[in-house]
């Protein structure tokens, strides 16, 4: 699938044909996401806030989607860390996460950092870190997978992963 900067979307194939908009990729133990996942190509240059009407709408799409098919949301950036920085961009400040949660009803449990943290491109410390939170931001849980949770900061549109040892309700 893929939607313009003004909204249109268009279904480029099947839901049940797979596609190659992932590359090398892996997500919670599944190897080649493309055999695994819908791809939505949401139009940017890479250095551009995405438009309130392609945010509007994507929610809209995924919402029947999800429901149907009992999908997690997720990024290339979630599925291939390492060689990607969509959607969120390369500062992760681009995509508001939280607002494509609440639209499409997944969970955004928010909490307060306990500590310092390393805001890190994966789930790991392994990842790159890409900035740091102080102690007592408040930040939106997204995902959770072990010990780690993609977040994005409370008003702001930055986003990634930290260890969720320090979060608390």
């Amino acid at each position: 699938m893929w939607l313009s900067r003004e909204g249109k979307i268009i279904q480029l194939a099947p839901f049940n044909v797979t596609c190659w908009h992932a590359g090398v990729s892996s997500w919670r133990g599944l190897e080649g996401m493309n055999s695994y996942a819908i791809g939505i190509e949401v139009q940017n240059t890479g250095g551009q806030e995405y438009t309130d009407v392609q945010m509007d709408k994507l929610g809209a799409a995924l919402k029947p989607i999800v429901e149907q098919y009992g999908l997690e949301i997720v990024g290339h950036e979630d599925v291939a860390p390492l060689r990607k920085v969509d959607p969120s961009g390369t500062k992760l400040l681009l995509f508001d996460w939280k607002r494509l949660f609440d639209a499409v009803g997944g969970y955004t449990g928010l909490y307060t950092t306990t500590a310092d943290l390393n805001v890190r491109r994966g789930q790991g410390t392994n990842y790159p870190a890409v900035t740091k939170l102080p102690k007592g931001t408040e930040v939106y849980e997204l995902n959770r997978i072990g010990d780690w949770s993609k977040m994005q900061v409370k008003g702001s549109k930055q986003s990634g992963w930290i260890s969720n040892k320090y979060l608390n309700k």
